[in-house]
């Protein structure tokens, strides 16, 4: 779907499409892993009794393990994001932030960053151009990730997330909210992902409220809001019961069916509004956390290259009024 809409993030949040994504898109992924056989799989489930499987084990040429999972996220982040279209450059990645313990999508992002940095026609003093990775650089991308593990001086930056390398290098296009990175939804074309980047207590998450699942125009931002809320009201209820967030997939639009599993298994008598209930207690109690912290309105905001720069090839950008952000939990 974020192929059609064109709002896979691809250079650093410059475009919304990648030349050749064909070949990293998920039935790319499917058809490389069954080629491949060995310990891959398509359908691996990460805890006993699932029935969902929605994580995978990649293989390498000789079947043996090279990834597990290798998910969107990471092939938007990671793949889109540093102009990779190597399935096999970005499970190399993906495997050396798992070893090191890295988010895919917060290192793919500083990668972005950095790598625009390296087109720029000035550097900070003492920056050698050449150690830099480019654009669609799988070797020299991997070999930075890894460094990160060493803690040579690029390999610390890049592990102190996106906002210290667009920093170190001065870079204007940094696509993070309240310090934490953005995922693979562009918020100029999924509009209401862009509400729940700004509006989120914990920033820039697509878990905490994703919407380019719902029967929606997301260009259009007449009704992101409210379809921020809701997904950002629903995901806090879900989470704090402990439920998959794959679990939205089949009873989402019936929470009736949630409250009388809730219901039955402890002998309670919840009202038919209890899930929406919980997520704003839920979402109350981090936004207490984020006032004391010393965040206020001002941090409910995207970048403003969001609104500024119109994103190839749909020319979208994001305009949901301030005034908007500002009263989504009012």
């Amino acid at each position: 779907m974020i192929l059609c809409l064109g709002g896979l993030p691809t250079r650093n949040f410059s475009a919304g499409q990648l030349q050749g994504v064909e070949a990293i898109s998920g039935e790319a992924l499917h058809d490389l892993i069954m080629a491949r056989g060995g310990v891959g799989t398509p359908t691996e489930a990460c805890m006993d009794g699932c029935v969902i499987q929605c994580s995978n084990i990649v293989a390498d040429a000789q079947g043996q393990l090279a990834v597990a999972p290798l998910e969107f996220e990471t092939l938007g982040l990671c793949g889109a994001n540093l102009g990779l279209a190597s399935l096999d450059g970005i499970a190399r990645i993906n495997r050396l932030c798992n070893d090191l313990g890295l988010d895919t999508i917060e290192v793919g992002a500083a990668l972005g960053v950095m790598m625009e940095a390296a087109e720029s026609e000035t550097l900070p003093n003492g920056i050698d151009r050449a150690l830099l990775p480019r654009f669609g650089e799988a070797e020299r991308t991997a070999e930075l990730v890894e460094e990160i593990g060493w803690g040579t001086p690029l390999g610390a930056l890049l592990g102190r997330g996106v906002v210290a390398v667009g920093r170190a290098f001065g870079v204007r296009r940094i696509p993070a909210v309240k310090g934490q990175a953005m995922s693979a939804y562009d918020p100029r074309v999924i509009k209401g992902a862009g509400v729940t980047y700004a509006t989120s207590p914990q920033g820039a998450d697509h878990t905490a409220g994703l919407t380019v699942f719902a029967p929606a125009n997301h260009r259009d931002s007449a009704n992101a809001v409210a379809l921020s809320r809701s997904s950002q009201l629903q995901r806090a209820a879900y989470d704090a019961l402990g439920l998959c967030v794959f679990n939205l997939g089949a009873i989402g639009p019936r929470p009736d069916v949630a409250l009388a599993m809730l219901n039955e298994a402890y002998g309670a008598d919840l009202p038919a509004d209890w899930l929406t209930t919980l997520g704003r207690r839920v979402i109350d109690a981090e936004r207490a956390f984020d006032r004391a912290a010393g965040f206020t309105d001002a941090d409910d905001r995207l970048p403003e290259f969001f609104a500024h720069k119109p994103l190839p090839p749909t020319d979208s950008r994001f305009d949901v009024p301030e005034t908007e952000l500002d009263s989504i939990w009012s």
